[in-house]
């Protein structure tokens, strides 16, 4: 800080460099935020192909002891140690393969330190053939060494800006770091050695439930995004998020106070508020997200729903709600990741791709394996 730049503590990795090379440096310009050239791993391989096998059992391994260093000197420059968070792809090679064994050699190296994965799922009709496959592997790897996993979806966020005259990737990022910052900075009404990790266990108090979603309304959105003015409206906005329409085949519970419409059951969830007067919040945010109806019988009172707020305004918006859920709307995104998986799987469809870097038909079954049992559990709320 004493040369006036900001420095994110941070780790960048990668197999390539054409994105980190556009990123801002520390000799960069002065008053922003910025990144140590210090703190960059790439492992020159061009790539992992799109294979999770090629991240996982070569990319990895290569780059794991100098990364854990840099991950080690990082953190000795902190007080404390709270919580890491991992931010990645599971479309390609690098951000599910690569992220996989990292996370797996992070959790080994600070096994009492909360961690937290967040990573972006591809289009749904996305380019990439193997996105599904690299989908289901990175999730089998991650869910049981992770504390709590943060999903994005590129399709879901791609129609919440579907609005907006004109949007790039710079835009879907930025939508994305707002939330998880939201999330993750101080709040007024809490205060605990603990930090994150007291934040988390409520919402994630089943070891069999570690998938969280983010779900934003704010009063100004750069001019671009959804503009709603009041309090009541915004926590309205995300109240009806967790109410869909009846579907065939998907079971819901009535509403008696919407008609038509259903409510789908939660673990727990977290309404954070920023902004003036987020203070006066905390009657409606109960009364939308209080009600018994939205969690199942096993998940304790005290956990089911917790309201944390700070009066400061958040980045460039007067007011700025988000919704943190542990909920079922997971199981389409699933359910579909899934089904085109076990379609590749069974017609054999780039299968010796992974089989060429020694990931065999047992483990895929395996991997299919565990991320069924996720979406059953989720299903069978």
């Amino acid at each position: 800080m004493g040369n006036k730049h900001l420095r994110a503590r941070s780790i960048l990795v990668d197999t390539e460099d054409k994105v980190i090379s556009r990123l801002k440096f520390l000799d960069s310009e002065p008053n922003a935020w910025s990144f140590s050239a210090e703190n960059v791993v790439i492992n020159n391989r061009g790539g992992c192909g799109n294979n999770w096998a090629v991240g996982y059992t070569e990319c990895g391994p290569e780059s794991c002891v100098n990364i854990l260093e840099k991950i080690r000197k990082e953190t000795e420059k902190c007080d404390n140690i709270m919580y890491f968070l991992t931010l990645g792809s599971t479309g390609g090679g690098t951000g599910s393969g690569f992220s996989s064994y990292i996370i797996e050699a992070i959790r080994s190296e600070y096994s009492h330190k909360v961690l937290m994965a967040s990573f972006v799922l591809p289009y749904s009709d996305g380019d990439v053939n193997t996105q599904n496959l690299n989908t289901i592997f990175t999730l089998s790897k991650c869910y049981s060494v992770c504390d709590a996993i943060v999903l994005f979806n590129n399709s879901s966020i791609h129609k919440q800006l579907n609005s907006c005259k004109k949007f790039g990737y710079f835009d879907m990022n930025r939508f994305i770091s707002e939330q998880l910052s939201c999330f993750l900075q101080p709040f007024s009404n809490f205060s605990s050695i603990s930090g994150v990790y007291d934040i988390l266990m409520p919402l994630i108090s089943h070891p069999q439930y570690k998938l969280l979603a983010l779900m934003a309304n704010s009063s100004e959105c750069h001019t671009k995004f959804n503009a709603i003015s009041k309090w009541e409206t915004l926590i309205r906005n995300l109240n009806f998020k967790l109410r869909k329409l009846d579907l065939p085949n998907v079971s819901r519970i009535r509403d008696t106070r919407l008609s038509n419409q259903y409510l789908e059951k939660c673990i727990a969830n977290l309404l954070v508020c920023r902004g003036a007067d987020s203070i006066l919040t905390e009657s409606v945010a109960k009364k939308h997200f209080g009600s018994s109806d939205y969690y199942p019988l096993w998940t304790p009172k005290s956990e089911r729903f917790s309201h944390l707020y700070h009066n400061r305004k958040f980045c460039d918006y007067n007011e700025y709600a988000l919704l943190v859920s542990n909920n079922r709307l997971i199981c389409k995104d699933l359910n579909n990741i899934l089904e085109r998986g076990w379609c590749s799987y069974v017609h054999n469809a780039y299968i010796h791709h992974y089989k060429k870097y020694s990931f065999e038909q047992e483990d895929m079954i395996n991997a299919f394996s565990k991320v069924e049992n996720i979406l059953k559990c989720y299903s069978s709320l």
